[in-house]
């Protein structure tokens, strides 16, 4: 299926890109100031992974999130947690 590209869809997708790797409730904390609802995010997540724009990655029992890149490893600090 073809979805619009809309403003908010490429603000979320913007800030997904800055952060490297976000889960839901950062991103939705990241774009608080910009009138970005929850529903939105949400709703937009799904579509970008259906469009194949971003993946998940599973972190124990969270959920983050990237854009696509070329292959490439994570790996998580066992001193600040950060995934990389």
């Amino acid at each position: 299926m073809q979805y619009r590209n809309t403003k908010q869809k490429n603000i979320i997708l913007q800030a997904i890109e800055c952060a490297g790797h976000i889960n839901a409730e950062q991103l939705i904390e990241a774009l608080k100031d910009s009138n970005v609802s929850v529903a939105t995010i949400y709703r937009n997540l799904n579509i970008l992974l259906q469009e194949n724009r971003i993946k998940k990655i599973f972190d124990g029992d969270d959920v983050l999130y990237e854009t696509i890149k070329n292959d490439h490893y994570h790996f998580k600090c066992s001193i600040c947690n950060n995934v990389y």
